[in-house]
């Protein structure tokens, strides 16, 4: 079969997923088929960049660890989107080579921004509570703690 070549599949969805489906291709225009196949074509890409991948799924993670530390949506003001920035940055750097030396983190200066102290302190946790599985290349295992957190966080909402 070469790439001009269709095949039907059948397969089950949930009925919120279904739903979910069902208003994002009526917000875009495309029939709920051609959003499918969109989403799907979408997640192939990031298969390139795994690490990259890996951090994108982290920050909506911790967009709402965010939210339940502080209160506040990342974007609702200076303060929640300062905190979030130190959140980003303290996850970033955490992203080293295997082959880099491990290297202790330091304690907070003490002219630190409390901000600062906060999205270091909520990258850090969030680290410790998803880290120890997630260590593959591929990233596998990180995407399956990833559901189960986003399946922890949907209950709790």
């Amino acid at each position: 079969m070469n790439e001009t070549q269709s095949q039907q599949l059948k397969f089950l969805l949930s009925e919120n997923l279904r739903l979910k489906l069902d208003r994002a291709s009526q917000k875009s225009g495309h029939s709920l088929a051609e959003e499918i196949r969109n989403r799907l074509e979408d997640s192939f890409e990031f298969e390139t960049d795994p690490r990259t991948f890996e951090l994108i799924q982290d920050l909506v993670l911790l967009a709402h660890e965010v939210k339940v530390d502080i209160g506040d949506n990342w974007h609702a003001n200076e303060r929640s989107r300062a905190v979030f920035a130190a959140t980003i940055a303290d996850q970033i750097q955490s992203y080293r080579a295997r082959s880099e030396p491990f290297k202790k983190d330091t304690a907070p200066d003490a002219s630190e921004a409390p901000e600062t102290t906060i999205g270091r302190a909520i990258a850090r946790a969030f680290r410790r509570a998803i880290r120890p599985t997630t260590r593959s290349e591929e990233g596998l295992e990180h995407r399956h703690h990833l559901r189960k957190i986003r399946k922890r966080l949907e209950s709790n909402s």
